[in-house]
């Protein structure tokens, strides 16, 4: 048990007292402060103090170096001690220093186990002194010579041995503590040196201590591998030192003797490694190293510089590393800068049918710069047959690179690499594949040994591989680095496929736009020929049928001067006119909105709008429902019989709602009824036709205001299907114009709500 042990929460009181080790910290100083503890009782108290001031001798066996060991020496000793005083008593009855037996093993009990055995001791060894006095009472031969004395002069004489001893035992033990403190720290310095000596030249970094004139004190294995000199090195002066290793900052400058970080650490500054010093040196096998430089300057207790300790860690692999890695990236950018800066002169080759043939070849050529390597090519894979498709080749001499151009595409990936190999491609790996080892001897090598595939994925679809030559060349990079820079070239290059797709797609998209737009103005200005070569006949057409209907009327008016057979001839006649008469405003309406496409288009359709009645508008349309269809149920509902001011054309207005009411008789059965209703919304009208037809889809809905969309869906269920699907198209152009909007509710199966909002007149 540690003798600086106390009872903390949660800890339980050994039954033992344990030996401090002295190699180890187990003794409490006394100017070393206790730690917070728990309130001891009286026993912890007391078994504290006798482990702090109990201790065993260092050549007792390890078994024999327990606490108790002295106690019971502290018991036993004085009493021996007794014995052997009897012994010399009686050879020796004159012996006058009767205490000097017990004294002495008071000491070496102190010596030997500290304090508390000591005072043990000195009272054990008081008791044997009285009884050897009271036993010299009792004898006759001891009394008349040297214990001659009174009983005052005895018990003074214990007393004073007692206080004797109990000195004796205290300096001693304390002066045996001191020592033995002293010894443990010198066992623990001389442990920290070898600890320190270890770490100070096992460490990787190179460490060196100078004196105030830059001269060499001490430096690890490390300093000296890494400068490479010799015995005599060390003893050399700075600015010999300096000229041997030739001191450059990181872009190559030499370094003035004010800039050598030994310097400046001599004049007090610190290099942290949060701002170390980058140089270049020159080792004495004449090797050039970049080396990170920390230190500090080392200081007297007065604040006085008496030297420095300088660190110099290697960093030649990492500014290499970096090097190549800023090549790579430079390279890398000027690979995206020839991406980015040729894309307006690609497209225009690429709408202009021409190749991008040149941009592969500076994307494979940078790439050869950049590795080191001689040749390099790319090829696509055919999703159909799986053969490989020429992209671009780069630095093949020219007899290869015919036969290259020539005989790749007959070939396929897998007359060169197997299953295995092929699967590591598509999964995005870079591999080395010797040409020797090919599946089929046969598929050429184009004098290539040894190359790198790197392969090119447009997400996660394989669609060709690069392949790079380095048999011969000159490695820059580890062959896990040159795997990763051909991974990122073949990203490159499949971006650059891939734009190669979409440029061609989106010319072909081009071509087909400008090809739809110009077949549109075509049919515009068809449609507006058609329609307006259409109308003149149909007017004429018209009016012939009109005129004929007028004199069928005259005959009629005079059928008492008719057989009944001529009359009803007549009458049939008659039937056949007012049929073709609604035929002939059939075909005059569509030819109407031919011609409102037309302007539509040519945004030239005219609106005169003026301040008329809504509502008088809607029953002169509702009359003409009834006069097109008698028999189909109609419902009416306007709001009162008040006057419905609006600013719009009425001649299009009407035609808006017509619109309206042929579609919910044409696509809702003959048996259902259909309802026009007029409601006043604050500062609006609106107006709505209600059928009970199919209904529309969600789908669809955003599609029925289009030019010359007609539901697939939606079949005719009663009148003419004669339809050209521009009504709702031409409506909703009306009523925007108007300043108004236009809607529709439905849900399949139960109809639709046809509706269009203007404002009121003011």
């Amino acid at each position: 048990m540690d003798p600086r042990n106390y009872i903390h929460e949660g800890t339980q009181e050994t039954d033992k007292f344990a030996k401090p080790d002295p190699d180890t910290d187990e003794f409490l100083s006394p100017s070393r402060p206790l730690p917070p503890s728990v309130p001891l009782t009286r026993g912890q108290r007391i078994r504290r103090f006798l482990q702090l001031h109990t201790f065993a001798p260092e050549f007792f066996p390890p078994q024999l170096q327990h606490a108790a060991v002295g106690y019971v020496c502290a018991v036993l000793l004085p009493i021996l001690a007794t014995l052997f005083l009897f012994s010399i008593l009686r050879m020796a009855p004159s012996f006058h220093f009767i205490e000097t037996p017990i004294i002495l093993m008071v000491v070496i009990i102190s010596l030997g186990w500290g304090t508390v055995p000591g005072i043990l001791a000195t009272l054990v060894g008081t008791l044997m002194l009285a009884f050897v006095l009271q036993y010299s009472h009792a004898t006759p031969m001891l009394t008349s010579n040297t214990f001659a004395l009174t009983q005052s002069e005895n018990i003074f004489g214990l007393g004073l041995f007692a206080i004797i001893g109990l000195s004796v035992s205290l300096v001693t033990s304390q002066t045996q503590h001191a020592r033995r403190a002293a010894t443990r720290a010198h066992h623990q310095v001389e442990s920290l040196l070898i600890q320190t000596e270890t770490i100070f030249e096992n460490i990787n970094d190179a460490i060196t201590v100078m004196d105030t004139d830059g001269k060499i004190i001490r430096f690890n294995q490390a300093l000296q591998k890494l400068l490479a000199f010799d015995e005599d090195y060390p003893s050399l002066p700075p600015a010999q030192r300096g000229a041997q290793a030739l001191p450059r900052d990181e872009y190559g400058n030499p370094l003035t003797i004010e800039q050598w970080p030994l310097r400046r650490i001599l004049q007090g500054e610190e290099l942290s490694s949060s701002q170390p010093a980058d140089i270049i040196l020159q080792t004495l096998d004449k090797r050039t190293i970049h080396v990170s430089i920390t230190g500090t300057p080392i200081r007297s207790q007065h604040g006085r510089i008496i030297g420095g300790v300088l660190v110099l860690r290697d960093v030649t692999q990492r500014r290499e590393q970096e090097r190549r890695t800023h090549e790579a990236l430079a390279s890398m950018l000027i690979m995206a800068e020839a991406l980015v800066g040729i894309a307006d002169s690609t497209t225009s080759e690429a709408l202009a049918g021409k190749s991008n043939r040149d941009v592969f070849h500076r994307l494979l050529k940078l790439a050869c710069d950049l590795l080191g390597y001689r040749s390099a090519s790319a090829v696509t894979l055919d999703s159909q047959t799986g053969q490989l498709q020429p992209i671009d080749i780069y630095g093949f001499p020219s007899h290869y690179e015919s036969h290259w151009w020539q005989h790749v595409s007959g070939v396929s990936l897998d007359d060169y690499l197997s299953p295995q190999q092929i699967a590591q491609l598509g999964a995005g790996q870079a591999i080395n594949f010797h040409l020797s080892e090919r599946r089929k001897p046969e598929a050429p090598t184009y004098g290539l040994q040894s190359v790198l595939l790197a392969p090119l994925r447009i997400g996660d679809r394989f669609i060709g591989v690069l392949s790079l030559d380095y048999e011969g060349s000159g490695r820059k990079y580890s062959p896990a680095e040159e795997r990763a820079i051909a991974s990122a070239v073949g990203k490159l290059t499949a971006l650059l496929v891939e734009r190669e797709y979409l440029v061609r797609e989106r010319a072909e998209a081009r071509a087909r736009e400008l090809a739809a737009l110009e077949t549109t103005r075509m049919m515009d200005d068809f449609i507006g020929i058609a329609a307006h070569e259409l109308r003149t006949p149909m007017t004429a057409i018209k009016t012939s049928v009109q005129l004929a209907r007028r004199q069928v009327r005259r005959i009629l008016k005079q059928q008492n001067l008719l057989s009944e057979e001529m009359v009803e001839l007549v009458a049939s006649v008659q039937s056949f006119l007012t049929r073709t008469e609604r035929q002939i405003n059939t075909q005059m309406r569509m030819i109407r909105d031919l011609l409102d496409v037309s302007r539509i288009r040519a945004d030239q359709l005219e609106l005169q709008p003026e301040n008329c009645n809504l509502a008088q508008v809607v029953r002169e349309c509702a009359e003409d429902l009834r006069d097109m269809d008698a028999k189909r149920s109609f419902t009416l509902n306007l709001p009162g019989k008040q006057r419905i001011a609006v600013i719009a054309d009425v001649d299009r207005l009407r035609q808006v709602i017509m619109n309206y009411l042929t579609n919910a008789l044409k696509y809702s059965d003959a048996s259902q009824p259909i309802t026009l209703t007029v409601g006043l919304e604050r500062d609006r009208v609106r107006v709505a036709v209600i059928d009970h037809g199919p209904g529309i889809t969600k789908e669809q809905q955003s599609k029925i205001w289009e030019r010359f969309y007609r539901d697939p869906d939606v079949e005719v269920r009663s009148g003419s299907a004669v339809g050209l699907g521009i009504g709702l198209h031409i409506s909703r152009t009306i009523i925007e114009g108007l300043g108004g909007q236009v809607g529709l509710e439905s849900q399949p199966g139960e109809g639709s709500t046809f509706w269009f909002i203007l404002p009121l007149a003011r």
